[in-house]
């Protein structure tokens, strides 16, 4: 379902960001969480295998960068529907050297997945 026609769905919690929501975003780079090394370890062999990975709802994309971090032949795309998350992820991911890593400004439920992604 399209969150422009769910009221239930909010779509505006990362949209006008302010320092505080930007230091948010930046301190998850700069630490990864347990959790998300925990679902890299569990997604580890499937990964070996994939050439695309695709993140939907990313963020910034500390998580994704972790993974790209990790799986240095593997192109990954972290998809979000703010732009300002977007543009904070590419300076991010370039600061951090992250080469295989790349972003997208999209909604998710419009999102037309294509058969160039395996994961």
């Amino acid at each position: 379902m399209n969150p422009v026609n769910n009221p239930q769905q909010r779509t505006d919690e990362w949209r006008n960001l302010d320092a505080q929501a930007c230091d948010y975003h930046v301190a998850q780079w700069n630490s990864v969480k347990q959790s998300t090394k925990a679902f890299e370890r569990f997604l580890a062999e499937r990964l070996q295998s994939a050439h695309r990975v695709i993140d939907l709802g990313a963020g910034a994309g500390a998580a994704t960068a972790y993974f790209a971090s990790r799986h240095p032949t593997v192109e990954f795309c972290a998809l979000d529907l703010s732009s300002e998350l977007v543009a904070l992820g590419n300076k991010l991911a370039v600061e951090h050297g992250v080469a295989n890593l790349s972003y997208q400004q999209g909604d998710w439920f419009a999102f037309a997945l294509d058969k160039t992604y395996d994961g």
